[in-house]
């Protein structure tokens, strides 16, 4: 299964999550490319699972680090002051014990 990307009006979801997944490609083209992030919620497929963002690239500065869960339950990162910046997954950082049943909620406004 490949990364899948939903564009709402409100959120972005990412599912899959089996390949690297870039902010400037995924929403080329996309009036979501220009809004802020304002907050981040990872939905593990497994109890040790972890999950990492970053920012503008895959060597940039983390973002959103689950480190490695002990549940199933959703992680969210919520910013008190939204985010402008453009995000990536660098799927080799993070481990899914299956990436299909995986998911990220990206909220912006």
């Amino acid at each position: 299964m490949a990364n899948s990307t939903k564009i709402g009006t409100r959120s972005i979801e990412i599912t899959g999550l089996d390949a690297d997944w870039y902010w400037n490609v995924e929403l080329v083209g996309h009036s979501a490319i220009d809004k802020l992030i304002r907050k981040i919620a990872f939905y593990p497929s497994l109890a040790t699972d972890r999950f990492i963002i970053r920012e503008g690239s895959i060597d940039g500065a983390t973002i959103f680090d689950t480190g490695i869960v002990t549940d199933t339950g959703a992680r969210v990162d919520p910013h008190r002051k939204p985010l402008n910046m453009p995000l990536v997954i660098d799927i080799s950082g993070c481990t899914l014990d299956t990436a299909a049943s995986a998911k990220v909620v990206i909220w912006i406004e």
